[in-house]
């Protein structure tokens, strides 16, 4: 969930009701299913977003809720060793918050920032919901447990007409630079997306 007010303007009841479903029904559902998910060795995608790293004018409460699932990731992935854990950002993607943010952050963002986003939806750049959907679900059947408790986004290509998750960018931001670990996940096929219901969190295995 995103609204774009600046940090002096939101009040703290919205700042409640953002991490109530921005970070609270992550973790809920993480504490519901962490027994079975050691038991099955099981993968934690939390979805996290550029603007946990990245600052953006009237977005206070969004990335920092961002942040927290990061934080929270490296965490779990520190004490579950049976268990990965990951943040992913799955980059600007076709949903209702887009609209909202085009809609509402005109008079709040910063102009450069939001002509951005407006740009990204006049030239048909933003992902579709499916696309990162099929990218984490990739993830998740087939995880690197030597990634655990990174935060990442990714870069899809496509070629000859079919995309392909090329390679899985890891930036670390602990201050370190941005190291890059490539991997290649094949042929993202057609399957049933993550909903956006479940965006908040995506428990499997």
């Amino acid at each position: 969930m995103l609204a774009p007010k600046k940090f002096a303007d939101t009040t703290l009841e919205e700042w409640r009701k953002i991490y109530d479903i921005n970070v609270f029904s992550g973790i809920a559902l993480a504490q519901a299913a962490i027994t079975e998910l050691r038991k099955s060795k099981g993968c934690i995608v939390w979805v996290s977003s550029g603007a946990a790293a990245k600052q953006y004018a009237a977005w206070s409460s969004y990335g920092s809720s961002k942040a927290v699932y990061n934080s929270v990731s490296a965490h779990i992935a520190l004490e579950e060793p049976d268990i990965t854990s990951v943040a992913i950002a799955p980059g600007r993607v076709d949903t209702e918050m887009q609209g909202v943010l085009r809609s509402e952050g005109q008079s709040s963002m910063n102009k450069a920032q939001y002509d951005s986003f407006v740009e990204a939806k006049e030239k048909g750049i933003l992902l579709k919901p499916e696309q990162p959907g099929n990218v984490m679900a990739k993830f998740v059947a087939d995880p690197l447990k030597e990634l655990s408790g990174k935060f990442f986004s990714y870069v899809l290509h496509n070629i000859l007409g079919h995309q392909r998750l090329m390679t899985v960018q890891m930036e670390l931001t602990r201050g370190r630079g941005i190291p890059r670990i490539g991997s290649s996940l094949g042929m993202l096929e057609t399957r049933t997306w993550i909903s956006q219901a479940m965006l908040a969190l995506c428990l499997c295995r």
